[in-house]
């Protein structure tokens, strides 16, 4: 994972924080929304309500503060997010690569955040309302919270708790990236090669990553030197080089590079080789064809 991306989805939780921990005051835990498509990909939604004996002025003007403040991170976080949508989209790539899972960050990054960004915009006019209603001599104590007040308070609920359904969101997006990158990651890429066939070749460019029927798919460790010794052999040289391990046709010869770890090797091979084995569909960068 690129370290803007690793930057931007930790920092922008982090800044939602104190947001997170008011909204968390105010809303009180329901349920499961069990139908919520998020929740089959591993995630925990939750559906809130308000809790009335915790909103009062006091809190109301904290919340009015924290909202505001995330309306100023609105530009912010369209600025930083255009850069880093290749990365994530890889990051996806590599996560349902390697776990099997989808993991929706675009989703999140997009179709949530933005509809939460709208929630913050209208709950700050209806924070504000009650305020004002407050002002007047208004309370919220639901045996009194009737007509205006009663509606402003339910608008309000609706609001915040997409708000606060996408902080939770963005919190376990973060862990399961973070602890992702630790599991799977080298710090800086590392080179490789393969032996395939004209159409796994053409896959490979299409999508930039392993398209093997193979699963996990042997790669061999391929660095500058080996690279440099494979390129510079005769057609027949190389071919008795890869026969030796088993390969009976060299159509194409693919040199590329990754930071994602292998998952089974190294195995030593009978000419010289290390070989490993990737997930599948892993994202790579592609170096060299011959």
């Amino acid at each position: 994972m690129k370290a803007e991306m690793d930057n931007f989805i930790i920092s922008l939780y982090n800044k939602c924080k104190t947001l997170q921990e008011l909204l968390t005051k105010i809303l009180k835990d329901e349920e499961l929304l069990e139908n919520n498509i998020l929740v089959k990909s591993g995630f925990i939604i939750r559906r809130y309500s308000l809790r009335l004996s915790a909103v009062n002025k006091e809190t109301l003007l904290q919340l009015h503060s924290e909202l505001e403040n995330t309306k100023i991170l609105e530009n912010q976080i369209f600025y930083y997010y255009k850069p880093i949508q290749n990365d994530l989209a890889e990051i996806e790539k590599a996560y349902y690569a390697y776990k099997k899972e989808k993991i929706p960050i675009r989703q999140i990054f997009t179709q949530y955040m933005n509809n939460a960004l709208s929630m913050v915009n209208l709950s700050l006019v209806k924070a504000g309302e009650l305020l004002q209603m407050l002002e007047k001599g208004a309370t919220i104590h639901k045996e009194d919270s009737g007509g205006e007040v009663h509606k402003v308070l339910k608008s309000l609920e609706k609001m915040t708790t997409q708000i606060l359904q996408f902080i939770n969101l963005l919190g376990q997006v973060v862990k399961k990236v973070v602890e992702f990158e630790r599991e799977s990651y080298y710090p800086s890429p590392r080179m490789y090669g393969r032996v395939m066939s004209d159409r796994e070749y053409k896959k490979m460019k299409e999508s930039n990553s392993l398209s093997s029927r193979q699963d996990p798919t042997p790669v061999f460790d391929s660095s500058r030197d080996i690279t440099t010794k494979i390129l510079g052999m005769s057609k027949d040289k190389r071919e008795e080089f890869f026969s030796a391990i088993g390969v009976r046709s060299i159509q194409n010869l693919v040199f590329f590079q990754t930071k994602l770890k292998p998952v089974i090797g190294p195995v030593p091979q009978s000419n010289g080789l290390r070989e490993y084995k990737f997930p599948a569909g892993t994202p790579v960068e592609m170096l060299q064809a011959a």
